[in-house]
């Protein structure tokens, strides 16, 4: 049986030019609340970029790309012609892709170890960082304490801190309600591995200790992040350089949730946890590496910034990674797109692709779908299509490289639905892009900073399997899981006499 062929708007609607074109804004203030969400931003002229007002190395606040001059504001004229919805077929002006994918570590090939690929990521100066503040931490918290986790304390090494970052993996792939009962004697419950790898109090001590920055030193007031700024720093610099990403990446926002005072207090609507930190991350969309981190950024809720931080996260993101002017597909969900984003990433030589919601600035006004099916769409001589499909509700998509298209996906029951090609193609990005990371379990740590430190360390696992996936390599992501932490367990329980080595 053929499928129902979905409602359009009649062909007489179609006809006369839409109405809804947005006045123009305001000139644009020097610095923009964060409920704008990204619409406040327009640049003058189709071949200027912008650029950070700020004049000082802030942190994470700053734009990567400070050399790119800006205007302040945009002519009425250009406006109106920028955002002209009419009822006409869009004419995509898609970017040929000029990138250059593939990894860019010699070393790695096809039968490199589970190992060497996280090596790339967590080098030895992320390691060496580790270490050298959580030694630091220690002997920054003098105790008179009788406990006796605290008088035999000695100095961590690199290679106990690997052994503790595995068990840590170990636990992801078991995991149990009690952190303790991985050392217990009860024969139902024990697991025999741990208490042969570390002792309990010690993996207590470096749980208790663990930092990577220096918690004795001044704290910058425009930079809520500074006691993990080394390992941001450390770990961006790897997942942009190692590996360079196929021409269809993704934005996604996550939040890192706790139980006790963190850096930030950010509100999430509908999000029934008090206590949050937003965090941004640019992943691969599609193809074998789908997942891969190529730039995060976490949001600290504090410096000054002339964009609004979802706007700002993108600019950042990409900029970042180095994908701007190369052709790149950029999929974003409604929290960022905007018709003042799409156009900013045009002007960058970025095609977009995302949904968005119809009460944006300078959206059309006049869509209306109401029955399941319906499709209706408005373009703009700059090649923005605007379609809305009504599914469940109305789902609303900008896009700079598709039409009205529409095609026929087959259900995972079997039944054949027909739906709008952009919105498919975004569906399957986004998708893609979140699956490896949803793999990990929430680790419970009540410190904000150490909560960062094992998101970060569960990213890098992820960048490392994906890149072990481009050089041809056919493990499992659970394959690769096991033979990396048997690796890094490993390496530990070989130097220890107290116990005898188990058998991986």
């Amino acid at each position: 049986m053929a499928p129902k062929r979905p409602r359009t708007r009649s062909a007489a609607r179609l006809a006369a030019p839409s109405t809804s074109a947005a006045p123009p804004p305001p000139p644009r203030p020097s610095s923009v609340s964060d409920e704008s969400d990204g619409d406040e931003y327009l640049p003058k002229e189709e071949g200027r970029r912008m650029r950070s007002n700020d004049d000082d190395d802030s942190g994470s606040d700053d734009f990567a790309d400070s050399d790119d001059s800006s205007d302040e504001s945009l002519s009425e004229a250009s406006r109106e012609r920028r955002f002209e919805w009419r009822r006409e077929e869009n004419v995509p002006k898609q970017f040929r892709f000029s990138g250059h994918p593939g990894v860019n570590c010699d070393r790695l090939h096809r039968e490199s170890s589970p190992f060497k690929a996280y090596s790339c990521f967590i080098t030895s100066e992320v390691m060496d960082l580790l270490v050298k503040e959580t030694n630091r931490c220690h002997r920054q918290r003098p105790t008179s304490s009788s406990s006796s986790h605290v008088k035999r304390w000695h100095d961590v090494s690199r290679e106990e801190m690997h052994t503790y970052f595995g068990l840590r993996l170990l636990m992801g792939l078991q995991p149990r309600s009690d952190m303790r009962t991985y050392w217990s004697l009860d024969p139902i419950t024990s697991h025999p591995v741990f208490p042969k790898t570390m002792s309990r109090d010690r993996f207590l001590q470096l749980s208790q200790f663990l930092h990577a920055g220096d918690s004795s030193a001044t704290s910058p007031d425009d930079d809520g992040l500074w006691r993990l700024r080394p390992l941001i720093e450390a770990l961006n610099r790897q997942f942009s350089s190692v590996y360079t990403p196929p021409g269809r990446v993704t934005v996604d926002k996550f939040l890192l949730n706790f139980r006790k005072h963190s850096c930030s207090d950010v509100s999430v609507r509908g999000v029934p946890i008090r206590l949050k930190i937003e965090a941004y991350r640019l992943c691969v969309s599609d193809e074998a590496t789908a997942g891969y981190t190529c730039a995060f950024s976490i949001y600290a809720g504090r410096g000054r910034r002339d964009f609004p931080k979802s706007t700002k996260a993108i600019i950042d993101l990409m900029s970042a990674a180095d994908l701007f002017g190369k052709g790149y597909v950029l999929y974003t969900d409604d929290r960022f797109t905007s018709p003042a984003l799409v156009h900013l990433l045009q002007i960058r030589n970025t095609n977009a692709v995302g949904l968005v919601r119809p009460s944006r600035k300078h959206m059309p006004t006049d869509l209306d779908t109401r029955v399941r099916g319906d499709v209706d769409f408005r373009s703009t001589p700059t090649g923005m299509l605007c379609l809305q499909w009504f599914n469940q509700n109305p789902v609303t998509v900008l896009s700079t490289m598709h039409t009205s298209e529409l095609v026929t996906e087959r259900t995972r029951f079997g039944l054949e639905r027909t739906k709008p090609r952009a919105v498919s193609e975004h569906h399957a990005a986004v998708r893609g892009a979140r699956q490896l990371a949803q793999s990990f379990p929430d680790a419970r740590e009540a410190m904000w900073y150490k909560k960062v430190i094992f998101d970060l360390h569960n990213m890098a696992v992820v960048n490392a399997y994906c890149v072990h996936k481009a050089v041809g390599g056919n493990l499992t992501f659970l394959e690769f899981k096991r033979m990396l932490i048997r690796k890094l367990i490993m390496k530990s329980v070989s130097k220890r006499t107290d116990v005898s080595p188990f058998d991986p």
